[in-house]
């Protein structure tokens, strides 16, 4: 069984737009194990499960935290998927998981909300 990491964009000024986010990472995460057996890391989806349990984690892990978090669960993932939300492209963090996935020969695929996986050919 494949270990996968499921890359989103997170952070964005208003609630609603983060709220969609993870809601849409979670659909999309929820067709492709509709589709494929996987064992899937979604760090937007947890991370954002514990901030809303722990009122004051935001205060107490920066942006970095959650930053080399993602990178040590990416670091013994068989491929990368980034979901096709809007904002993905210039997110930091995903932007981040692109590139260390690209440095270590992480295959990297396209992630639609409805499941749908294609690979992406070269550099992005």
């Amino acid at each position: 069984m494949k270990l996968v990491y499921v890359a989103a964009p997170y952070w964005h000024p208003d609630p609603a737009v983060i709220k969609d986010r993870v809601i849409d990472t979670k659909t999309a995460v929820a067709n492709l194990l509709r589709d494929e057996r996987v064992a899937v890391i979604a760090p937007t989806v947890a991370g954002h499960a514990y901030e809303e349990t722990v009122v004051d984690l935001k205060k107490a892990l920066d942006v970095d935290y959650w930053y080399e978090s993602g990178l040590k669960k990416l670091s013994v993932c068989d491929e990368m998927y980034i979901t096709l939300l809007d904002g993905w492209s210039r997110s930091r963090g995903v932007r981040l998981e692109i590139d260390y996935a690209q440095e270590h020969n992480i295959p990297l695929f396209f992630l639609s909300a409805d499941g749908y996986k294609s690979k992406v050919e070269g550099e992005l």
